[in-house]
């Protein structure tokens, strides 16, 4: 990891020791730390330059990672929709490279 590249990392209640020290790395090295983690912020806020924290509590015993996953959709759009012209190569090439590996059907046919 060096200065530009970027970590996204998920680190929700019973934080990981790895993750924080692989956050804390990351941060050392010059890279940007993203994070998504919940309301009471995992310790890697500290070393993030942009955090995102969401509602994991529901009525079940487990903690949801939905609210999570939408906040990664989004992202996903926005750097999607301000670097297209990027995008749309890599999504061509990766579409050529499922294709020829056979790795999902077409057609949505099960």
């Amino acid at each position: 990891m060096r200065r530009g590249d970027v970590l996204v990392v998920f680190d929700i209640r019973r934080y990981e020791a790895a993750t924080l020290q692989l956050a804390e790395m990351a941060a050392e090295q010059g890279a940007e730390v993203v994070l998504l983690t919940d309301p009471w912020l995992s310790p890697i806020a500290h070393h993030a330059r942009f955090r995102f924290a969401a509602q994991i509590q529901v009525p079940s015993a487990w903690d949801s990672t939905t609210a999570l996953m939408v906040l990664v959709e989004t992202l996903l759009a926005a750097v999607q929709q301000i670097n297209w012209d990027q995008t749309q190569e890599r999504m061509t090439r990766l579409e050529g490279l499922y294709e020829r590996a056979s790795l999902f059907r077409r057609g949505g046919k099960g």
